[in-house]
């Protein structure tokens, strides 16, 4: 039993520094999100970010004035199925969207039009 473990944790280790070096050795590149571009971008590295913005705000004597949002990156939630997930709004809906589909919606060409994105090594948690 121990054995087992002692090899699970090896092998989580190894999957940590892998993803690690990855991250650290590869350039980030970020692409707009289609249907939010100038809002959000989603790199290659599976990370999701907001764009500064400026919005307008009643201050508290009633006069419309701008105000800047800066941008984030931001932190990924998860969906029923584990799939990491970004939470994006417009308009001021909400629709939450899988990490691994936005990366490969802006990375990967689809010129036959395929309907589904599956994970290289088959783990839920990666994006890139």
């Amino acid at each position: 039993m121990l054995r087992v473990l002692a090899n699970a944790i090896k092998r989580s280790d190894a999957f940590i520094m892998a993803s690690l070096r990855k991250r650290l050795f590869m350039e980030e590149i970020w692409k707009d999100i289609t249907g939010y571009e100038g809002l959000y971008q989603v790199s290659n590295l599976g990370r999701v970010r907001s764009l500064d913005r400026y919005i307008e705000r009643m201050n508290r004597w009633g006069k419309l004035q701008k105000q800047l949002i800066r941008g984030k990156i931001l932190s990924p939630g998860s969906d029923k199925d584990k799939y990491l997930s970004a939470s994006l709004s417009k308009n001021k809906v909400t629709s939450y969207i899988s990490v691994h589909r936005l990366v490969a919606t802006a990375f990967i060409p689809n010129p036959d039009n395929l309907p589904q994105v599956n994970h290289k090594d088959e783990a839920l948690q990666t994006t890139a």
